[in-house]
């Protein structure tokens, strides 16, 4: 028992794409939320939407619940998504094997966890998830470094702007941006060959699946189909399910790069684009600019 697959991001490359398309695939059980982060949170975290949408379903509305849902094209809630929330905000101390224990109301469907987050989890912790469920496959979602960390950044302002949120953050100013994007953590996950050593070090090589943001922009059907095969569910995109091309965030602002903040990006991840168009060849080859 236990999920079927796990996707470590990256984040900003697409995970939200794919959480979407496979939350209404009739052949797999995805959890209500995305980003379980379960594996990085020691201790059940606040998530209010989560809490109120179990107070819904104790209360018997999973009509209004599932309308409410349908606005954002999330799919319908029962009553094992219910069962589900209430494992997974358990006070009880977080382990494997309580992870585990949250996948089982999958039934005859596959089941997994979307967690961009767990691009950073560090070596020991994925051997013992390795050890723990020994047939988990893995998605990781590539995205080229500079326009990856971009969107992580303009993300961070949008969530700046909120009410009642302490930080002063200038998207505009390198300063700001160089705190930001420098975390330890935070660089990471604009590497994706250091990611992805990371883990092929522990994974087999058949249980490691990976695709780049470039491919889902311009043909998301194949790229679907391609992690439908990988997890061994039906490739057939049927009507009730999100067409491949849906994007919910195709709406958000954004923001402009200044020629000195794109400089210094560049800068920062040159030797990340060479690295990564010779370790996955593919789209990651037109990443590192041309000169003459």
């Amino acid at each position: 028992m236990g999920p079927d697959f796990v996707c470590i991001g990256a984040p900003k490359a697409g995970t939200g794409w794919l959480f979407d398309q496979l939350s209404w695939h009739p052949d797999v059980w995805m959890p209500p939320v995305k980003e379980l982060r379960y594996l990085k949170a020691r201790k059940p975290e606040r998530r209010p939407r989560l809490r109120k949408l179990q107070r819904q379903l104790e209360k018997g509305r999973y009509s209004k619940a599932s309308r409410e849902r349908e606005i954002d094209h999330l799919r319908p809630v029962t009553e094992r998504d219910l069962e589900f929330i209430k494992r997974f905000l358990s006070e009880e101390k977080r382990n494997l094997k309580r992870y585990g224990e949250l996948f089982e109301m999958k039934g005859n469907q596959i089941t997994g966890d979307i967690t961009p987050l767990y691009s950073t989890l560090d070596s020991r912790s994925i051997v013992k998830l390795m050890e723990e469920f020994p047939k988990l496959k893995i998605i990781y979602l590539i995205r080229e470094p500079v326009s990856r960390a971009w969107s992580h950044i303009q993300m961070h302002k949008r969530q700046t702007e909120k009410p009642n949120h302490r930080a002063n953050f200038d998207i505009g100013n390198l300063n700001h941006v160089k705190r930001f994007i420098c975390q330890s953590d935070m660089l990471l996950r604009s590497c994706p060959s250091r990611v992805a050593d990371r883990w092929r070090t522990v994974v087999p090589e058949n249980q490691f699946y990976y695709s780049f943001f470039d491919d889902i922009i311009s043909d998301p059907a194949s790229v679907l189909k391609d992690i439908c095969n990988f997890l061994g569910v039906s490739q057939e995109i049927s009507e009730q399910m999100l067409p491949p091309t849906f994007n919910r965030k195709d709406s958000r602002s954004k923001y402009p790069m200044t020629p000195e903040i794109k400089a210094y990006l560049e800068q920062l991840f040159r030797d990340e684009r060479a690295i990564s168009a010779e370790r996955f060849g593919g789209a990651a080859k037109a990443w590192t600019p041309h000169h003459p």
